[in-house]
């Protein structure tokens, strides 16, 4: 089990980074035996990049719920990025776009680092049951913690444009930034999940037409 006291000990090298929250934000118990990511990367969004570097906040429903071909866990600690060469349709889609030439690598450090990106899925864990049915079932868990760093990284650097990558996560973000997502500030961004294929403005392929999808393609 995962324990307000375990994560909050686990938490540390993100709180060195710049991240204040109280352990009062952190569940108070994940009710499985097993999550993924591993228990040591959960907080790894937050080891990247420190509140005063972020630029951008990537927001995704919750870690991959499956394992590779060589059974590791996908799930690293950021959203939508994955350790090892397997690269689910996700990524795929979002590497199309942000590496033009190719390159780039699936745990999406580089584009971090390079971008000012937090890439926080809005739930930190998943039950590790490799099956579907897991998606969103720590989201509740997670809410207040979530809303204190999304609404910490804002508060650090006004300027900072939240995109949201699902409507779950758009639900999400909106919920913990106190915004109506049908009327939303110039700073709010949202698209459908990148493997959904909804045509329209919110489609994933026409964020990337956007100034905030323009910003973030690394030339």
């Amino acid at each position: 089990m995962l324990s307000r006291e375990k994560l909050w000990k686990l938490s540390s090298a993100a709180r060195a980074k710049g991240w204040a929250f109280d352990q009062q934000d952190l569940p108070s118990d994940i009710n499985d035996a097993q999550v993924f990511p591993d228990a040591a990367k959960i907080f790894r969004a937050l080891e990247l990049v420190s509140p005063s570097q972020v630029k951008t906040v990537i927001v995704g429903q919750d870690p991959y719920f499956s394992r590779s071909a060589d059974g590791q866990p996908l799930a690293t600690g950021v959203a939508f990025a994955v350790s090892g060469h397997e690269t689910p349709l996700s990524l795929q889609r979002i590497k199309a776009h942000v590496y033009p030439k190719g390159q780039g690598k699936n745990d999406l450090a580089d584009w971090a680092d390079n971008k000012g990106l937090l890439l926080l899925n809005a739930a930190l864990t998943v039950p590790a049951t490799g099956d579907r049915k897991a998606a969103g079932k720590h989201l509740r868990h997670w809410r207040e913690f979530f809303k204190t760093i999304i609404n910490q990284a804002h508060e650090a650097n006004p300027r900072v444009v939240v995109v949201a990558w699902g409507t779950k996560a758009r639900d999400a973000s909106a919920s913990a930034l106190g915004i109506d997502w049908q009327n939303p500030p110039p700073w709010f961004r949202w698209a459908y999940h990148p493997v959904a294929t909804e045509p329209g403005p919110h489609s994933f392929a026409s964020f990337w037409k956007t100034g905030p999808g323009k910003a973030l393609v690394m030339r």
